[in-house]
């Protein structure tokens, strides 16, 4: 039996690892397992789960990927035997299960694998966070699979790996944490019972404190969610995010996005202000006027390509 602390498993995200279990509820969130021979059995608890169970995405030795809805036990079969390295991402879930306090009903919680134990191969990319709400965690990307409910299909319709996120990490060869909950704004708590963004991000979940090292780069996407109140609480709530970011990752390159949908754009400037005046650090603002339309709010998969490709040359021009 293959224990979450193994040597040969490596967690990236906001992940809660203990030697029994490994824990996330941050879609984004992923795995590698490293096992040898021909079959690794996936260990799973699903107890507290809503149906339809989150999904994931798999891909074994850098194959195709294939999405499947997470199960008390999951199989994989090689044709082959060797050392071969499975990729686990969490890849959706109904976005309105409790996520926070316990019991969390919209979580992954491996418990481990029996196989053979194999060897990871280093790792050696930079990494970059995003920060943001359900844009940034990929809802709707895939509208049409509804299942004819407004909630129970959204398994279906979201997609973390088809963010913007996840392909501007991916295109610039960076190892993506993500931290997308839809509906939290920086002056406000969101789906699933997450807390607003200041008071979420040095948590996993309630109580579990991140534990990964800073990331090389920290984007930041808010402002879609707070866009009915004011101006000066939208300021207020975001300089607050900063702060808590900077006493937990000061080295961190910063960058803020200008919200998709066109609001708080004096603001944005006036936050940029205040930021560099207090910490005598940059921080970089980056305009998304004009990359999509304001409607839909959750952009579809052409929408979240568009995004990325100017991100992705906006974050070049930057050094990135």
């Amino acid at each position: 039996m293959i224990r979450c602390k193994s040597e040969c498993l490596r967690f990236v995200g906001r992940w809660q690892v203990t030697e029994d279990k490994a824990v996330t509820t941050a879609p984004g969130a992923h795995f590698y397992l490293a096992f040898q021979g021909t079959q690794a059995v996936l260990h799973f608890e699903t107890l507290w789960l809503i149906a339809p169970y989150p999904h994931l995405w798999m891909s074994v030795d850098d194959g195709a990927w294939t999405e499947v809805p997470v199960d008390k036990h999951l199989r994989i079969h090689t044709k082959t035997p060797g050392n071969h390295i499975v990729k686990i991402v969490y890849k959706s879930a109904i976005e309105k299960a409790h996520r926070w306090y316990q019991p969390l009903c919209g979580c992954i919680e491996f418990t481990g694998a029996d196989a053979e134990p194999g060897i990871l191969p280093d790792f050696n990319q930079k990494t970059i966070e995003f920060v943001g709400d359900s844009i940034t965690e990929g809802v709707l990307i895939d509208e049409e699979y509804s299942n004819g409910t407004k909630y129970h299909g959204r398994p279906y319709q979201d997609d973390s790996m088809a963010s913007y996120a996840w392909l501007s990490a991916e295109a610039l060869n960076m190892e993506p944490y993500i931290m997308g909950y839809g509906a939290v704004g920086v002056t406000k708590s969101g789906q699933g019972s997450v807390p607003k963004a200041s008071v979420a991000y040095p948590y996993c979940f309630d109580g579990v404190k991140i534990e990964y090292d800073a990331p090389d780069i920290i984007v930041i996407n808010h402002g879609a969610n707070d866009q009915f109140d004011t101006g000066v609480n939208f300021v207020k709530g975001y300089l607050e995010l900063l702060d808590v970011i900077m006493k937990l990752h000061p080295q961190s390159m910063l960058i803020m996005l200008q919200p998709f949908c066109g609001v708080f754009t004096k603001e944005m400037f006036e936050i940029k202000a205040l930021f560099e005046k207090k910490y005598h650090k940059d921080v970089h603002l980056i305009g998304t006027e004009g990359w999509i339309p304001a409607e839909p709010l959750h952009p579809g998969r052409a929408g979240h390509q568009i995004v990325a490709e100017h991100l992705i040359q906006e974050l070049k021009k930057l050094g990135v």
